[in-house]
């Protein structure tokens, strides 16, 4: 899992009982008692923390973090506003 945070434009609202992420075209809801059951993961969710404090090792919890992930959801560390095109066919 690449070290970053959740995305700004990622909406987090948390109710007593779900907790829903929005983002882009789609939304994600689980369940509170849930995300409050994952080490790291609350504060993940919040932007108090790296997607590295969620220190859970439950295969669901590293699903839904993957999913973030592929989606786009996770901003990483060295994301910048800009790359020079050497730089991109270095990532690429």
């Amino acid at each position: 899992m690449a070290f970053g945070y959740l995305r700004k434009s990622v909406l987090v609202s948390i109710d007593d009982s779900v907790a829903k992420l929005t983002y882009s075209f789609w939304e994600l809801e689980v369940p509170r008692e849930w995300v409050d059951s994952a080490p790291g993961l609350s504060d993940f969710l919040a932007g108090r923390a790296p997607v590295s404090a969620v220190t859970a090792h439950d295969p669901q919890v590293t699903g839904f973090l993957t999913l973030l992930e592929l989606q786009g959801c996770i901003a990483r560390a060295d994301d910048r506003p800009a790359y020079s095109l050497a730089e991109i066919k270095e990532l690429y």
